[in-house]
């Protein structure tokens, strides 16, 4: 898997169809390509310092997100799993041995390992980063406080105040 940034020009000759991570104002391009077998997708995004976020599965699966856009590829079958728009900018991805789990600033997603969202959690405020211990996620919000979630069932157990 080679990442190569592109021309808007060069982006527009993609066929729609693999332009997976597509935004209307983009001013950066991008091209992943998935060898011979599975060709290349297209990513377009607005901001000019954010970097894609790249995340490899144990399942062979590829996560992108860039700003407020996700996708998911099957590296094994070249099909797109997730292509969609979230509410708020993505700050991490992370895989679990049997999910994915992409944290917004104001929202928590959590995916089946074919792709199906399991579950999409509001957060009581704006998220800064997220930890994965077992079965549970530690979510740290902005204000300092730490919300305690289980993975499995989407409840929240607790939450903490950061001393």
């Amino acid at each position: 898997m080679k990442i190569h940034n592109i021309e808007q020009s060069q982006f527009k000759k993609i066929d729609i169809a693999r332009q997976i991570l597509f935004d209307e104002d983009a001013r950066r391009f991008s091209l992943i390509d998935l060898g011979k077998e599975f060709g290349c997708y297209g990513l377009s995004w607005r901001s000019d310092l954010i970097e894609p976020i790249i995340v490899i599965s144990a399942n062979q699966q590829i996560w992108i997100g860039i700003d407020q856009r996700l996708a998911a590829i099957n590296l094994n079958t070249g099909h797109i799993l997730v292509s969609l728009p979230v509410l708020t900018n993505i700050l991490q991805i992370q895989v679990v041995n049997t999910a994915t789990l992409v944290l917004t600033e104001s929202e928590l997603l959590l995916f089946n390992l074919d792709g199906s969202i399991r579950y999409i959690k509001g957060l009581p405020e704006l998220a800064s980063k997220m930890l994965i211990c077992d079965y549970e996620v530690q979510i740290y919000g902005v204000e300092g406080d730490i919300w305690v979630m289980d993975t499995q069932t989407g409840t929240f157990k607790q939450s903490l105040v950061a001393a």
